[in-house]
């Protein structure tokens, strides 16, 4: 049987390079970079800065110096929590709800484009792929997190 390993790397590594070399999935909104619409699109609204740095899965410090910048930009503000007024939590801002719809209209679209036309057989492969990718990558995190 032919093994494509090769193949499959070059080509994923092409799909790599588009997305975050050439920018092949490049925001709408021209001050925002690839990493803050990201955050924007997942944005946990209501969260308190300690479940907002869990939620992302990244250093503290990266986490605060990501969300300092939204935060500056005006897509994100700080509230007193209502129920415990020592606490502050994030949410977004009319211009970080208004930003967040756009992105995801045009994450939509892209998404849409890109499944256009496939076969139910393609549809197949790339789902056993995604998952295959999926299930690897999380055995691997596991085991590095636990030693």
């Amino acid at each position: 049987m032919a093994s494509y390993h090769r193949e499959i790397r070059k080509w994923v590594g092409i799909l790599l390079d588009k997305i975050f070399l050439e920018h092949a999935y490049r925001p709408k909104i021209s001050d925002l970079s690839l990493e803050q619409a990201h955050v924007l699109l997942k944005f946990p609204d209501g969260a308190s800065l300690t479940e907002y740095t869990r939620f992302y899965k990244v250093k503290r410090s990266e986490a605060l110096s990501l969300l300092d910048s939204l935060i500056r930009a005006g897509y994100v503000i700080k509230r007193e929590d209502p129920e415990d007024l020592r606490r502050r939590k994030l949410f977004l801002s009319e211009k970080g709800e208004r930003a967040q719809e756009i992105l995801l209209r045009d994450l939509e679209e892209k998404m849409e484009f890109l499944l256009t036309g496939l076969s139910h057989n393609e549809e197949v492969g790339i789902l056993k792929f995604i998952s295959r990718i999926n299930q690897l990558t999380v055995e691997k995190f596991q085991v590095r997190k636990n030693e």
